[in-house]
């Protein structure tokens, strides 16, 4: 569940079918200062991108799509870390960070989103 205060800004960071619970957010809170990044094995592979048109989308991938929809920006890079989310969001420090995911992703960003924004939840996606 987001913050109530939706005066707060967030931080969506998804791999693989952790984009799903974020979809229905983001359709409820259209209008929310939210910034999604989200991981896929390819550009061709990223689910969902008409369902995130006009949101403000960083796509990480190792290929670069061939179209990027509006307000998306791409970083070429074979997975998705903490750090690559902390050079994407230069106000990474003022969102909360929602984190959703296969355990290892969760796992290897979460410790690192915790010393550089105040809050982070995670759900884990196992088994996809």
């Amino acid at each position: 569940m987001l913050p109530a205060d939706r005066s707060k800004p967030l931080l969506l960071v998804a791999g693989g079918i952790g984009i799903t619970p974020f979809l229905s957010q983001l359709r409820h809170d259209a209008d929310r200062d939210a910034v999604v990044v989200y991981g896929a094995p390819s550009a061709a592979e990223a689910p969902f991108v008409e369902d995130l048109a006009g949101a403000r989308v960083v796509l990480v991938s190792p290929d670069r799509p061939d179209v990027l929809p509006e307000g998306w920006t791409h970083v070429a890079a074979p997975f998705l870390t903490a750090e690559i989310i902390a050079d994407a969001v230069p106000d990474l420090a003022e969102r909360t960070a929602y984190v959703s995911g296969p355990p290892a992703m969760v796992n290897a960003v979460r410790s690192t989103l915790r010393s550089r924004c105040g809050r982070v939840k995670t759900d884990y996606f196992t088994g996809y």
